[in-house]
């Protein structure tokens, strides 16, 4: 959404744990509030909201580890290309929370459209299956057959979210349709 001075994407987060979302333009994590007016001033980062990145690095050299999501701390940006994870805690009764991040948009501002991946501890000492785990993003505004991806040939499948947040499904990149705004899992590394 816009308004005349700002670009803002807003979440609409129901009780689940945690809802997979990525942003077209870069944000900091210090101006993401609830988007109602009154209530934006109450939020407190850490106690009403959190935002998850994924930790792939942990995962390839820490066998067995129970949690590879890593909070972002408030004076972090969030970036194009890169996949989150968000919850919230709904106010009083309601059964939702909406979500308000403000994003570094200019006038003729384009959203970048390269993703970085890496190779977690290809070493080959580590457990193939835990190698190379990057939670990633769709890079544009909107969506696109992943066949147009370009300089990732290593990538076959990703783990995308399916539609009610409730697990991830495999799938083939060159048959996939990725949707803007929100984070999926690749594997680089040994096929």
């Amino acid at each position: 959404a816009t308004d005349k001075d700002s670009v803002y994407l807003d979440l609409t987060i129901d009780k689940r744990n945690y809802y997979p979302f990525a942003v077209p333009f870069d944000a900091k994590v210090s101006d993401i509030r609830y988007a109602d007016a009154e209530l934006a001033q109450a939020a407190t980062y850490g106690k009403h909201f959190i935002v998850k990145t994924y930790d792939g690095a942990t995962r390839a050299t820490t066998p067995g580890a129970d949690n590879t999501w890593a909070a972002v701390s408030t004076d972090e940006t969030l970036t194009t290309g890169t996949g989150y994870i968000i919850t919230a805690v709904p106010h009083k009764d309601s059964t939702h929370t909406v979500i308000r991040i403000p994003m570094a948009f200019r006038n003729g501002s384009t959203p970048r459209n390269t993703v970085t991946v890496t190779a977690y501890d290809n070493s080959g000492k580590a457990d193939k299956h835990n190698i190379g785990w990057n939670y990633i993003a769709n890079p544009y505004m909107t969506a696109f057959h992943a066949a147009q991806l370009t300089g990732m040939d290593t990538l076959r499948y990703a783990q995308v979210p399916l539609y009610d947040f409730s697990d991830y499904k495999a799938v083939l990149l060159r048959e996939t349709t990725l949707r803007p705004e929100w984070g999926f899992f690749v594997q680089v590394g040994e096929s």
